[in-house]
């Protein structure tokens, strides 16, 4: 029974790329399909000579438009989660690389991919924080 879960560890990083965009292509076409159905409504509305409302924050802005105090707290918000779970992720490459010597159910290749992730994830926290930092305190326009 062992060797044959075994033999099936390859499947879970397919399915996790295949799931992954799968999810990705439905939320795209559920919001192509909103925005469609809001366009539609609204010329019907110019057909049969009603005004219809300006075009607001339901076709156009996203949820936390840029440079709104939404925009940088959200930031905030990720970069501090993307910054633990790339510690966790390499946490987790270095306990399974140094401290476990047993083969483990997790193959070596993903166990190898763990590290890499954990900094790359870790960057892109990083990168959110430092968005942060600069949107907290705007430049004020005009010279100097």
């Amino acid at each position: 029974m062992f060797m044959f879960a075994k033999g099936l560890l390859f499947l879970i990083p397919i399915v996790a790329i295949v799931g992954g965009l799968a999810i990705a292509a439905i939320a795209i076409t559920t919001e192509h399909r909103r925005k469609l159905a809001l366009l539609e409504e609204r010329r019907l509305m110019i057909e049969k000579g009603m005004a219809p409302p300006p075009l607001g924050g339901e076709l156009l802005s996203d949820e936390h438009p840029a440079g709104t105090r939404d925009a940088v707290e959200s930031s905030l918000r990720s970069g501090i989660k993307l910054v633990f779970v790339g510690l966790g992720l390499i946490a987790a490459f270095l306990v399974s690389r140094y401290l476990v010597f047993a083969d483990t159910v997790i193959p070596r290749p993903v166990i190898s991919l763990l590290g890499p992730a954990g900094v790359l994830v870790l960057l892109i926290g990083a990168g959110n924080l430092a968005y942060y930092r600069i949107a907290r305190h705007p430049v004020p326009h005009g010279g100097a």
